[in-house]
């Protein structure tokens, strides 16, 4: 990373360091000093697009929202290009070996920059002009510890942490939630209502999650992989629940997001209501000639497709007994001292 700010600065002198999800991070380079101005940004802030943009991707709504995602300044890339051994050329790729060597090491890269940020005082913008409630800003800032969720991201996840816990606050939470992402309130509100055991509730409160999220690009992932695995669950209580839930995850979803995993809970699910059926046969056939290589799909695979005539039954019975073979290997050689 000092490599890599070395060689930005050397053409651009001022270079901003911004968090931009759990991963990633963005370095923002320009000739120019990058100048913020706290009116305009808010006035932008509350119209279209921006507005729908960054309660997408970053749930918040706010300059102070916006502003908390700046991990460090161009203070902090002054420093780290200074302490740099060498800078990267086209003909000298030193960041390509770099990262390659190190990418299994485990180490926080997001957290050495913020604490070193924080420790300089480079977490504001060099040229602020007009006001900010700072504290605000330092409050919703992702790697600060607090005791209680700052933004609708951190709400969200507070919320269905409290469903799966049987905590009521999820209640509470979940219609904060909804008045911005109501897929995501219906979502946890599904969860507590599983906890609780009022399972038709949360049957229909997640059925109209999964609809939704046939039109939302822009779901929390993390918060979005939780329906697949409640909804399992759900089927399992009563076959006509597991036939609105098949229902629900029969077509992609926006942008294909989860798209593996919507296949796999068709093949999961359907068999509960449909044993091996025209549902459980249509969500088999969407994987060929590539089945999901798990032994309980390739199991339904081979025992539907050899009730149904079908023509693929010889392949699906010799696809399940070579993952045996192979299941079965590895436990020998796991065992053998």
């Amino acid at each position: 990373m000092r490599e890599i700010y070395a060689t930005l600065t050397a053409v651009f002198p001022n270079v901003q360091t911004w968090w931009t999800s759990s991963g990633d991070l963005m370095l923002v380079a320009s000739a120019e000093p990058i100048d913020i101005d706290a009116g305009p940004l808010r006035a932008r802030l509350e119209t279209e697009p921006y507005r729908s943009a960054t309660m997408n991707t970053w749930r918040v709504s706010s300059a102070e929202g916006f502003l908390a995602h700046m991990f460090a300044n161009e203070d902090f890339a002054d420093a780290a290009a200074e302490q740099a051994e060498t800078m990267n050329t086209d003909d000298r790729t030193v960041i390509e070996f770099g990262f390659a060597r190190s990418i299994d090491k485990g180490a926080s890269l997001h957290s050495q920059i913020a604490a070193d940020a924080t420790r300089m005082g480079a977490t504001r913008p060099r040229n602020l002009r007009g006001t900010l409630d700072w504290s605000a800003v330092e409050r919703q800032r992702a790697w600060v510890k607090k005791r209680e969720p700052s933004t609708i991201g951190e709400l969200s996840a507070a919320a269905l942490k409290a469903a799966h816990e049987g905590d009521s606050r999820a209640e509470e939470w979940s219609q904060l939630v909804r008045r911005v992402q109501p897929i995501e309130a219906d979502l946890i509100l599904a969860t507590l209502r599983t906890k609780q055991q009022r399972y038709d509730e949360a049957t229909g409160l997640l059925q109209r999650s999964l609809l939704g999220y046939r039109k939302s690009a822009w779901p929390d992932d993390d918060i979005m992989a939780e329906a697949f695995e409640l909804a399992t669950e759900l089927a399992r209580t009563r076959p006509d629940r597991a036939r609105a839930l098949e229902e629900a995850l029969a077509q992609p979803f926006a942008a294909m997001q989860h798209e593996q995993t919507r296949i796999l809970g068709r093949i999961l699910i359907a068999p509960i209501f449909d044993s091996c059926g025209p549902r459980t046969i249509e969500a088999l056939r969407v994987t060929e000639p590539n089945p999901i290589w798990t032994h309980q799909t390739l199991s339904t695979r081979a025992k539907c497709y050899a009730a149904t005539g079908a023509d693929l039954a010889r392949q699906a019975m010799k696809d399940l007994s070579e993952f045996e073979d192979a299941e079965q290997s590895h436990v020998v050689s796991r065992d053998r001292p």
